[in-house]
């Protein structure tokens, strides 16, 4: 008898724990470091053990790297980094086999086209060829026609990159999504955008730490979400018996993940449900009166029933719920039985120390701002914005550019955005760390790169980006030239990290940050002029020194010594580390970084900037958005009708119109060693990654229920097609026992796409159909209706 999608919810009852699931486990991360368990020096020589920063991913975790004879040999986490307090992830631990790799381009290189052979060049003529573009562009005013696309988030490096755009020509510097980008937008419509000068940005953080319940719907928390090492260390705190407290993961999501599979309980539910699940939350919390009363009575807006400034009523989120979201409803919606609701709920506002995290929050998987609001409004319910184990909006202020203001500078993480000028045949176009690209373009998209006259790549391995690119200027890795960290995504305290380099850069490799200050130089005089500094070391002394000035926060330290600043802090007390500018900048290269271990708030948020001074249900930010451009709906509709857009709600993903054929539904994922995209040209990540590997190299595979494949007679590891409305592509079948029928998985990207371990395959974004947020218009990969058979 064939199990049904809707009969797995029901015998699931979302009481899957993932000790019942062991063939998704963490297994592979274990042999991996038993592997690497450090071993006697083989080579001549002095042993050193050097601080730096791992760049393979967002999370930016500090590193202690052993060397000797000048010859890197193991990696390890430093104990003094608060991001991961001497953990590593498998990323990190593949930093030498990049540095040591033996498809290095060690020196600049050009050619006339894509597909013509590579002819090495001095760095003199790549800065000159790429500076003379430039020139070209900007005396025929044509500065539009430069697209820069970076996958490092916004350090120092990209701040002076963006600056050398916005004096270039106002252009802005496209960065790679970090997938907080809605969940933010959801919690500044409710709470605001707490702006200190008018100029700074903000940014979504949680207090995972001190969470005691946490309610995941959809991110993977322990694969690609956030910053790995932080959230791995945190993991195994919440399960640590001999602290005296346990924190207890509830994950809701239809995709078997690692994070579902190691939660304490997975929740198993149809997709493009999040918001509906969370309103169902919500209304057990109203109807049982679990709310906190006294946090929303006071701090809260648009709970009740309310009359606006011209007279017009609006229904309260109180009473939207108890009639638009009661749980047979909910239950249809999502498949989730409502004992599970009504039982999670009640668990949810047994205490303090309650988070909802999500939707999704992945570079290609954002999430939508309705399921996004849902879910704060949830943390508004139990009193956990802005409170200790809770989520805040803080400041993102990172390194300081310590120059004039030479310009807006404009960073964007639009995906749309980037697309469309995509579409405007540039001229120019760089493409710096930025591997990740590919993995959301389909064979359309790489049609337009290469009608490029000029792709600049600054790779230091053949990789995709090196497949399209017409000009080479290959970076130094992370362990070769200086490394500056900051604060990284969701963590809670303000953090700034600074290393040295750990070796000499390996052949003719140059920092991107110096090609950048020489491309000043032979672009523009103007432009160099606002970048006066003539390496790193001088623009992060300079830096630095602004840090020096605020005489707040600490200089890393054990975790004895966070404990004691704490204390101080709390008892009105700053113990400075430093006695001037001097010693801060010695203290930072000894101890490997700053930071402020109580920018935390320590009680609830109680104010918001926002029209109503509270927290608000019904955001008026979000209404004026919508009257601006005219709502999903005409504004001119009954109340009721406009306030559905407005108040958290849930709205069909997939649309019920979609062929028979396409019975499936895909969900693709980031595996851990490939999070924050590129390097999967390294054999150590492929080897712990995939399933399918040996002398063959990478070999790429869609995720089945045991039941699914039963159905189509499909064996673990046979060759199948996996087709949708946009196509079909090859990959193998990898079968997964307790996995949800209906759903499948598979992983973004790919095998690699050059160097000597490239495996020719069909990318999966060639079937994938995009999912656009009505309001924000984000572009999302998160489901694609597929069907899968047997090659």
């Amino acid at each position: 008898m064939k199990l049904a999608r809707r009969d797995f919810l029901g015998l699931a009852g979302g009481a899957v724990g993932g000790a019942a699931l062991g063939r998704v486990t963490l297994r592979g991360i274990s042999r991996l470091n038993e592997a690497l368990a450090p071993e006697p020096a083989l080579y001549p020589g002095e042993e050193k053990w050097t601080h730096s920063i791992c760049s393979m991913c967002s999370g930016g975790c500090g590193l202690r790297v052993r060397t000797v004879g000048g010859r890197v040999i193991k990696v390890d986490g430093n104990p003094l980094y608060p991001v991961n307090r001497g953990g590593v992830c498998p990323k990190a631990q593949a930093l030498p086999q990049w540095l040591y790799h033996p498809d290095r381009i060690l020196a600049p290189r050009q050619r006339s086209k894509s597909n013509q052979p590579w002819q090495t060049i001095s760095w003199d003529e790549a800065v000159n060829t790429l500076g003379s573009a430039l020139r070209r562009l900007r005396q025929a005013d044509q500065q539009n026609r430069l697209l820069v696309i970076s996958g490092r988030g916004n350090g120092l490096v990209s701040q002076l990159c963006s600056t050398f755009l916005s004096v270039y020509g106002g252009n802005p510097l496209f960065c790679l999504p970090s997938g907080m980008e809605t969940s933010q937008q959801a919690l500044e419509l409710m709470a605001g955008h707490p702006e200190a000068n008018g100029t700074e940005t903000v940014r979504l953080a949680y207090d995972l730490e001190n969470s005691r319940y946490i309610l995941n719907f959809g991110c993977d928390l322990l694969e690609g979400w956030a910053t790995p090492g932080h959230t791995l260390s945190l993991f195994g705190r919440w399960r640590d018996s001999n602290r005296g407290r346990r924190t207890t993961l509830i994950h809701f999501g239809s995709r078997l993940s690692v994070s579902a599979a190691r939660a304490d309980e997975w929740v198993p539910m149809e997709v493009g449900t999040f918001g509906a699940a969370a309103l169902g939350i919500a209304f057990v919390l109203i109807s049982e009166d679990l709310y906190n009363r006294e946090y929303v009575t006071n701090s809260t807006s648009g709970f009740e029933d309310w009359t606006d400034a011209a007279g017009r009523p609006h229904i309260g989120f109180r009473r939207w719920v108890r009639e638009q979201y009661r749980l047979s409803q909910v239950t249809d919606w999502t498949g989730i039985p409502s004992e599970t609701l009504v039982r999670v709920a009640r668990e949810f506002a047994a205490g303090p120390g309650a988070l909802a995290l999500g939707p999704q929050q992945s570079p290609t998987q954002p999430g939508r701002l309705s399921d996004a609001m849902a879910v704060q409004a949830l943390n508004a319910l139990v009193g956990s914005v802005g409170a200790r184990g809770g989520v805040a909006l803080l400041l993102n202020r990172g390194w300081p550019f310590p120059t004039k203001d030479a310009g807006k500078k404009e960073f964007s993480t639009s995906l749309e955005r980037m697309l469309s000028l995509l579409e405007q045949s540039p001229e120019v176009l760089i493409l710096d760390d930025a591997a990740w690209l590919f993995d959301v373009l389909d064979t359309a998209h790489l049609e337009m790169l290469r009608r490029i006259p000029l792709v600049v790549t600054t790779s230091s391995l053949e990789d995709a980006t090196t497949t399209m690119a017409t000009l080479a200027l290959p970076d130094c890795t992370p362990l070769e030239k200086w490394a500056e960290g900051q604060t990284p995504t969701a963590y809670p305290q303000e953090l700034l990290g600074l290393t040295e380099p750990v070796l000499s850069p390996r052949g003719e490799s140059r920092p991107w940050l110096e090609v950048l200050l020489a491309l000043a130089q032979a672009t523009d005089p103007a432009i160099a002029a606002n970048l006066p500094w003539k390496d790193l070391p001088e623009l992060l002394r300079a830096s630095a020194d602004q840090v020096a000035s605020r005489q707040s926060g600490y200089l890393f330290g054990s975790e004895v010594d966070e404990q004691w600043q704490r204390l101080l802090e709390r008892s009105g007390w700053w113990g400075p580390d430093w006695n001037s500018a001097e010693q801060f900048w010695e203290g930072l290269l000894a101890k490997g970084g700053w930071w402020d271990p109580v920018g935390w708030p320590a009680e609830p948020q109680r104010s918001f900037s926002t029209p109503s001074g509270r927290f608000e249900f019904y955001s008026m930010k979000l209404d004026e958005l919508l009257r601006a451009k005219g709502g999903i709906r005409a504004a001119s509709q009954l109340p009721l009708d406009w306030d559905r857009q407005i108040l958290p709600h849930h709205a069909a993903l997939l649309p019920s119109t979609d062929p028979k054929q396409f019975e499936l539904v895909l969900e693709p994922y980031e595996p851990l060693a490939f999070f924050g995209g590129g390097m999967r040209e390294l054999p150590f990540l492929q080897q712990i990654s995939a399933p399918y590997g040996g002398p063959k190299g990478w070999q790429s595979w869609i995720e089945l229920s045991e039941e699914d494949a039963r159905h189509r007679k499909i064996k673990n590891g046979d060759p199948v097609w996996v087709e949708s409305a946009r196509g079909r592509i090859r990959r193998r079948a990898r079968v997964i026992e307790g996995a949800m029928p209906g759903i499948v998985g598979a992983p973004l990207g790919g095998s690699p796409q050059a160097g000597r371990w490239a495996v020719p395959e069909d990318s999966l974004a060639e079937i994938l159909v995009p999912i656009t947020d009505p309001v924000l218009d984000v572009r999302s990969h998160t489901a694609t209706r597929v069907n899968i058979y047997k090659v």
